[in-house]
């Protein structure tokens, strides 16, 4: 039955998936090498085993238990005691005797996994076997390193493929279907506005603004879109542009004005304490000729570093859930470009005579036509936003589903619409 589903475009996304992804994250440069294996992947696989791979999770998607569907997570190692390095730190429950993984035996196991705990898979002599069950305690610094294979399953026949917090591609219906456009990692306008917003936002500092900043603000940015999504009940983020004429009536248009809340600032100061605390933890490991590595005692500096990036933290997740709530009324977010929220509930006018010519992102290079007179009031109300000035981002967030930036794009003469992926298949997030 696995060849009726087993293309040859499927099969080539699969060997690409396996293959260690080209950059590592911006962590890794920050912590010794010994902390995770050196090598992104350190599996011996064959085309018959992934295939194998493919067909137990497939298979086992399409099981349910009484009526309901239980979804599962596999990660694929070498070895389980990979996840019992230093500074890996992973929760495991070890499997006295290890199971052949096949459809029946990962579906009967998937009660016991849950939405936060995986399948930890290894492979021998073409077998795949279940050795364990378990999941890190800081899942977004585990992942993002980028080290291991893992799939995920979010509905019957619907796979994502993962290699650490990236998402290469998702099989759904039978499709092989690409993550590849979305507004926090694409080029063109996307990456132009991001800039734009990291220099506003770490305008205090001096110095040039390097990646790692940029992936700061991107991350803290798409971080926020997740946690409006979460909500559940839909929301708009409307950020001016740069000396936005309208500022002032557009914090009239605010049904609820506020104290200025930098989330620039929050953003910053925790991505600092974490490139701070990553550096103070790669340090802190040390060799020991009978046990390898060991962790020497922290400085009383280095203790509070890792103190303010907890409070940092803290702060943050705060705002996150506060800022989701405001963006839940009727009404936009309104921020400033250096990311400082004025007010929600604004009624961003709406100029219905106006004709907009706008695009959004098909295959490869290519662009279409986004019919926008198909959407409801909040993205006609998002496109006239950022029409009016150039400068302007507006992000609308669909209680149903769909996530977008709407943003200039001077150079194709029109407005482009850029899906953003939340959820399972969010890329590279925190």
């Amino acid at each position: 039955m696995i060849d009726t589903i087993y293309s040859e475009a499927l099969a080539n996304r699969l060997k690409a998936w396996w293959s260690p992804p080209p950059t590592r994250s911006l962590f890794d440069a920050m912590r010794k090498p010994h902390v995770v294996p050196e090598s992104p992947v350190d599996v011996d696989a064959t085309d018959k085993s992934v295939r194998m791979l493919f067909a137990a999770t497939f298979f086992a998607s399409l099981r349910a238990e009484e009526g309901r569907y239980l979804g599962q997570s596999v990660v694929v190692v070498p070895n389980v005691d990979v996840l019992r390095q230093p500074k890996v730190d992973w929760d495991l429950v070890s499997l006295e005797k290890e199971i052949v993984c096949d459809p029946i035996a990962l579906a009967k196991l998937a009660p016991a996994l849950g939405q936060e705990r995986y399948a930890v898979l290894r492979i021998v002599d073409d077998t795949l076997w279940i050795v364990a069950i378990g999941r890190p305690r800081d899942e977004r610094n585990f992942f993002s390193q980028d080290v291991f294979p893992r799939i995920r399953s979010c509905g019957p026949g619907d796979l994502v493929f993962l290699r650490g917090s990236r998402p290469v591609f998702r099989y759904r219906a039978g499709e092989v279907v690409s993550q590849e456009h979305d507004f926090f990692i694409s080029t063109g306008e996307p990456a132009a506005s991001m800039e734009a917003t990291t220099h506003s936002a770490f305008a205090h500092r001096n110095g040039n603004i390097d990646d790692q900043d940029r992936s700061a603000i991107r991350r803290g940015l798409a971080d926020l879109v997740e946690s409006i999504a979460g909500e559940r009940h839909g929301g708009m983020i409307a950020i001016m542009a740069l000396n936005d004429p309208d500022k002032q009536f557009l914090l009239e248009a605010c049904n609820y004005k506020i104290k200025p809340l930098d989330i620039g600032d929050l953003i910053v100061n925790n991505f600092e304490g974490m490139c701070h605390v990553a550096q103070i933890e790669g340090e802190s490991v040390v060799p020991d000729p009978d046990a390898g590595y060991v962790q020497r005692r922290l400085t009383p500096d280095e203790l509070s570093l890792q103190l303010d990036l907890k409070t940092s933290t803290e702060q943050w997740e705060v705002a996150k859930r506060t800022l989701a709530g405001m963006a839940s009324v009727d009404g936009a977010l309104l921020m400033t470009r250096d990311l400082r929220v004025l007010g929600f509930g604004c009624k961003l006018p709406r100029e219905m005579a106006t004709l907009l010519s706008i695009v959004t992102p098909a295959s490869g290079a290519a662009f279409r036509e986004f019919d926008l007179q198909k959407r409801g009031t909040r993205h006609m109300s998002a496109a006239h936003f950022v029409n009016r000035h150039s400068g302007r981002l507006a992000i609308t967030i669909s209680a149903d589903g769909p996530v977008g930036c709407f943003v200039g794009a001077p150079e194709r003469d029109a407005l482009a619409y850029w899906p953003i992926h939340v959820g399972a298949f969010a890329p590279n997030r925190w």
